[in-house]
């Protein structure tokens, strides 16, 4: 009852939220649904290959199994089990805020994924033989998975010795992953490129909805 009454304390914040996460939701609906017909991206597609293509050519095939453990690592499924772990630590320290922004952050950004992914229905790179997978190219899940995840933990230690460390290695963490999509050839570099912006823009709208808005008393 009382873990219910402190998540209780901001339900201003989590309406002003699910306003936002709507907002959202129709905007980047609307953009991708207009890249889609308008055909705005196909320019970009001769430069995503040539950018596949390159890498492809130049980057080492001995590094296979490494990228394939950071895509493995940095998927969807992996980090939103580890969100739901961290969240849940978090409620017992009773830290509510903090574990709502990861659920906001990761979960938000999930489901903006699924919902754009089928409005632009963008297959899946076939230049080369590799790695099977299902599911539509545009936006990368991975990308905004991890940038998601990366930035409310960022937002969680940031008063802590170790923020520092979390953004440096955070930040190379997402990184890579985002290549390894690339160089395991399953997404174009606009896919990993937008899907970082709109993971990274909606992140950015949770943490300053529960750093500067006033909760319920």
């Amino acid at each position: 009852m009382q873990l219910v009454t402190e998540i209780k304390k901001y339900k201003n914040v989590i309406l002003k939220l699910f306003i936002s996460f709507i907002i959202f939701l129709l905007f980047f609906s609307a953009l991708t649904y207009i890249l889609k017909i308008s055909h705005i991206l196909e320019p970009f597609m001769i430069m995503d290959k040539i950018t596949l293509l390159t890498i492809h050519e130049h980057v080492s095939s001995s590094l296979v199994g490494l990228f394939k453990f950071f895509t493995v690592v940095g998927s969807p499924y992996s980090l939103i089990a580890a969100t739901i772990i961290l969240a849940g630590f978090l409620m017992i320290k009773k830290d509510i805020r903090a574990s709502l922004v990861m659920l906001f952050s990761v979960g938000g950004v999930s489901v903006l994924n699924v919902v754009l992914k089928h409005i632009f229905m963008r297959t899946r790179p076939h230049l080369w033989d590799r790695t099977f997978e299902h599911g539509y190219s545009f936006p990368s899940g991975h990308s905004m998975v991890s940038i998601a995840f990366i930035l409310a933990l960022t937002f969680v230690l940031w008063r802590s010795k170790c923020r520092n460390g979390v953004i440096l290695f955070g930040t190379v963490f997402m990184l890579i992953v985002g290549f390894s999509r690339l160089y395991l050839g399953v997404h174009f570099p606009t896919d990993v490129i937008t899907g970082y912006l709109i993971a990274g823009l909606w992140t950015i709208t949770v943490v300053y909805m529960f750093r500067f808005q006033a909760i319920d008393r």
